[in-house]
């Protein structure tokens, strides 16, 4: 048994970084996952249908004021401005996270003059508005750290901060459901308190780091490319819009095998992307 055990770590000591930080990045997501099947039953047993209802209407809404107040600069903008300011990545991290601080203090705003509309539209209360709010204009960091610390293969950081969010939001989760009358609140609380306390350390990180706030040539870029995308995903979406007959696409010939596929081996692998998901 031992002899196969140091064969296993023989062979691991042998792999490539970039060999290491899948096998790591597989394993914190598979353990994220095995943590939220063994809490769900938990929480479903000491929340009844309401509570549970209010959890999952704020995960819902929490996804969508993140698209709105990110723009999902921590996507593909983020991936690619990583090899575009190689020598100084720390400033433009710096900056990504200044203009979601940014869109989401607008957003917020609106919100403060709308919150009654808002609200009814949301079903959530202010204090939990607030919250959500809050909870975006720190958790961006989270994300561009996460980030470049993949593009780097910096795995360990990352797989240490993701498994000790998991235990501590189940956990605390956990313990507020059981002690508060307002589950369903309690445990909306938890997730947030949680990711604030996390953003929050690592957006001072990241802004230490980056000596600035903001660097306007990069902010610029960046606005620009975001506009271009969004104004040539409309132009394909109207292209083939039904409504547009005389702008519809031709139609496709069929393909050999061959052809088939040489097409899917030009494919580039898609980059794994950290995703804002509360769970029990």
């Amino acid at each position: 048994m031992m002899n196969i055990v140091k064969g296993l770590l023989k062979k691991y000591n042998t792999l490539p970084i970039a060999a290491k930080a899948t096998i790591w990045f597989v394993f914190c997501s598979t353990l994220q996952k095995c943590i939220s099947l063994i809490t769900t039953p938990v929480f479903t047993r000491i929340m009844n249908t309401e509570q549970y209802g209010q959890f999952s209407v704020y995960n819902s809404w929490l996804q969508i004021f993140t698209i709105i107040t990110t723009l999902r600069l921590n996507y593909a903008v983020f991936n690619k401005g990583m090899s575009k300011y190689k020598d100084d990545r720390d400033g433009y991290t710096s900056t990504m996270q200044s203009l979601t601080f940014i869109i989401t203090g607008i957003v917020f705003l609106i919100y403060l003059l709308f919150h009654n509309q808002i609200n009814a539209i949301t079903e959530l209360p202010t204090f939990v508005m607030v919250a959500l709010f809050l909870e975006l204009f720190v958790t961006p960091a989270i994300d561009f750290w996460t980030i470049r610390k993949r593009y780097e293969y910096i795995y360990k950081p990352v797989v240490i901060r993701t498994l000790i969010m998991a235990v501590l939001n189940a956990s605390i989760g956990i313990v507020a459901v059981l002690l508060s009358e307002e589950k369903g609140y309690a445990r909306i609380l938890t997730c947030i308190l949680v990711n604030i306390c996390f953003g929050t350390v690592l957006f001072i990180y990241n802004r230490r780091h980056g000596k600035i706030w903001l660097k306007k040539e990069q902010a610029s870029k960046t606005c620009s490319h975001i506009i271009l995308y969004s104004f040539i995903r409309q132009v394909r979406s109207d292209n083939y819009s039904p409504h547009h007959n005389s702008l519809l696409p031709l139609p496709v010939p069929a393909l050999t095998h061959e052809t088939h596929m040489r097409n899917i081996r030009a494919i580039p692998p898609m980059p794994m992307q950290p995703v804002t998901v509360h769970t029990f």
